[in-house]
């Protein structure tokens, strides 16, 4: 059955950061709501049903249902959350909902999309709210999607989930002198199950991802700017200049001076 979402009437973006031991409601849900929980954890109660709520889940919260939540009892708990207000809610919308779980893990692409939404709330373009919209439509639709793929196979999802912030993570500091065990470390599983992870989503290993990228930085810079080779080493996560030069020519043949000669039609 192919279900259409309509535009919401409006929505609500926001973020909060609760002390360890906070409490909310209990409560009724009047709206459709999606949780990003950042840090910290909650443990919520939904008609009487008790669940808990790790950092690194989205969760999805619908109406006339009642709530109570109780935060880290230890460490603040931070999270984004979008309202979806429509009236009336389309009655196969709420009905394909409520078929679905109620967590996933958090993906780059969902992060991604509430930290847009979150910017538009201070954005002076005239079409701030039209962009808002269509990101809640995005954000409901990958919620969604990221569900029923968590519900048909969840322990292949949860690896795809953790080479996507894996990479996310490579992709944020490669610039700096990161190692395996940071990278580990930043999405929570052991150095050897990532090893394993990369394996099966990249066939490569973490450290040789980073240095791929570190090259493929290099020579778009090397391509596109007027740096010097210098500077462009440092850029990309290179200690020296010697090294990278190496590893330059071991992907291209080329010294990097020559490369970026040959790439600006120069002899």
């Amino acid at each position: 059955m192919t279900i259409s979402i309509d535009v919401p009437d409006s929505i609500f973006v926001g973020d909060v950061i609760y002390s360890p031991n906070s409490t909310l409601g209990p409560r009724i849900q009047l709206n459709i709501q999606l949780v990003f929980l950042q840090t910290g954890s909650l443990t919520v109660w939904i008609d009487e049903q008790q669940q808990t709520i790790p950092a690194g889940t989205v969760m999805l919260l619908l109406p006339v249902h009642r709530e109570y939540f109780e935060f880290d009892k230890q460490h603040p708990t931070e999270h984004s959350y979008l309202h979806w207000y429509s009236d009336p809610i389309p009655p196969d919308f709420l009905t394909l909902l409520e078929s679905l779980p109620r967590t996933v893990p958090l993906s780059a692409t969902m992060n991604r999309l509430i930290d847009s939404a979150l910017a538009l709330r201070f954005s002076s373009l005239p079409t701030a709210d039209q962009l808002s919209k269509i990101l809640a439509m995005e954000m409901m639709w990958q919620y969604i999607g990221e569900s029923q793929l968590w519900a048909s196979d969840p322990i292949n999802t949860h690896k795809n989930q953790i080479y996507s912030f894996a990479q996310r993570y490579i992709h944020q500091h490669y610039s700096e002198d990161i190692a395996l065990s940071d990278i580990a470390s930043a999405v929570s599983v052991s150095e050897t199950h990532l090893i394993r992870i990369f394996n099966k989503y990249a066939q490569t290993t973490p450290i040789a991802y980073l240095w791929d990228l570190r090259i493929t930085q290099a020579l778009e810079l090397l391509i596109r700017t007027g740096l010097s080779i210098n500077e462009i080493a440092l850029q990309t996560g290179f200690k020296t200049s010697y090294h990278f030069s190496r590893r330059i020519r071991e992907k291209t043949g080329l010294s990097p001076t020559e490369f970026r000669k040959q790439s600006w039609g120069q002899r």
